[in-house]
């Protein structure tokens, strides 16, 4: 179960970001906390994340007045430009944007990436996020727009669903395939993260992870389940 909820806000400036934070204050429901992005809303932890113009040429945001703070927002704009629109009010129209599933997905990735070892959670996550996609409206398409992949997983429900996240994935210029092995590969990186992943029992999650390779999806998957 989450502990919090998270929010992007595209934003140009500091200044405007500062208004955001009067304004919730304002009301009387949003207390601040010692973390600059985080709000507790009655006993619910809300993190706000600046995005868009606000960020540096590196996809960094460090926060006033210290700017001691520095936070990656790497896939921010890419997960966006992807989202899906919800209307959550009609009078006034509001309306906001919900990652889909392999942006999530991405973001997950990258925040490890940054951070690893010391965000172990989002390792967990993207295991979520994989296990469970088999049971999203996945199960449509895999019969009437990838039927090939299913047959090529012996209709492995689960296999074929994890493959279709990961091509979604790749559309998001944040994971093209030679960052991602760059991630992955270089520096032995991550046989690290295999270390971790294994503590979690969730080798599942480097099947897909292989499948940027150049080897045929049978030899991963023996490799794997061997």
């Amino acid at each position: 179960m989450t502990l919090d909820i998270d929010f992007g806000i595209e934003i140009e400036d500091w200044e405007s970001y500062s208004k955001m934070e009067i304004a919730l204050k304002r009301t009387g429901l949003f207390k601040q906390t010692k973390e600059k992005h985080r709000f507790l809303f009655d006993n619910t932890m809300i993190d706000i994340i600046p995005f868009g113009n606000i960020s540096n040429s590196e996809n960094q945001i460090s926060w006033p007045p210290e700017y001691s703070v520095i936070m990656s927002v790497s896939g921010f704009e890419e997960v966006y430009q992807h989202a899906t629109p919800i209307i959550v009010n009609h009078n006034p129209y509001v309306e906001i944007k919900v990652p889909t599933l392999p942006g999530l997905a991405v973001l997950k990735i990258l925040s490890w990436k940054h951070a690893y070892p010391e965000r172990p959670k989002d390792a967990e996550d993207l295991l979520f996020i994989i296990k469970n996609y088999e049971h999203t409206d996945i199960m449509d398409r895999l019969f009437k727009e990838k039927a090939e992949i299913l047959e090529s997983e012996s209709f492995d429900y689960k296999m074929a669903s994890i493959r279709i996240n990961f091509q979604r994935m790749l559309i998001l210029p944040e994971l093209k395939p030679t960052r991602s092995m760059a991630f992955l590969l270089k520096f032995t990186v991550w046989r690290k993260h295999w270390l971790t992943v294994s503590n979690f029992g969730i080798k599942s999650v480097w099947i897909s992870f292989w499948n940027l390779s150049n080897s045929t999806w049978t030899e991963k998957k023996s490799i794997l389940q061997g």
